[in-house]
């Protein structure tokens, strides 16, 4: 179902909503009941933690924490480096990486670095907040490998 946030008078607290099929209309706290909760939060990250190459910096993390592979963390340096780069030619780039791994145009939870067989693009997967690249690539091909794979990805979302 969907909603159109408005206005009763003005001034008053931004409590209602209304239907955009003249249905039922909910106040706030029935539709916070309705959401789960990790959607709401992800959803206003967005909008309250502006997504920088510090941020994701600070979320990537190992797939395997506890036997952490030396070549992704590698691998995970050199995204320190390309996110760094990309904030300073083009921030789009830092939202489409984040919409490549996640599904979203920003992120406040743990995005994992894993392996993936040599040559090959790096990989995502959404619904665990997994990228896997190739643990032997260079910065330059790494770079270019995500370009090409968030790139593609951003069109098909389209």
């Amino acid at each position: 179902m969907a909603w159109r946030f408005y206005r009763e008078k003005e001034g008053e607290k931004d409590t209602r909503f209304e239907s955009l099929y003249g249905e039922h209309v909910p106040n706030l706290p029935q539709l916070l009941r309705w959401l789960p909760t990790r959607d709401l939060r992800v959803r206003a990250c967005a909008f309250v933690n502006p997504l920088t190459a510090k941020k994701l910096q600070s979320l990537l993390k190992a797939e395997d924490d506890g036997d952490a592979d030396p070549c992704v963390l590698r691998s995970i340096d050199m995204l320190h480096s390309i996110f760094e780069e990309w904030e300073q030619s083009s921030k789009h780039r830092l939202e489409l990486f984040c919409r490549f791994v996640t599904g979203m145009p920003n992120v406040d939870e743990a995005i994992y670095v894993g392996r993936q067989m040599e040559g090959r693009l790096p990989q995502a997967h959404t619904c665990h907040f997994l990228i896997k690249v190739d643990p032997t690539s260079d910065r330059k091909s790494l770079k270019s490998g995500l370009e090409k794979s968030i790139t593609e990805t951003a069109m098909l979302m389209e």
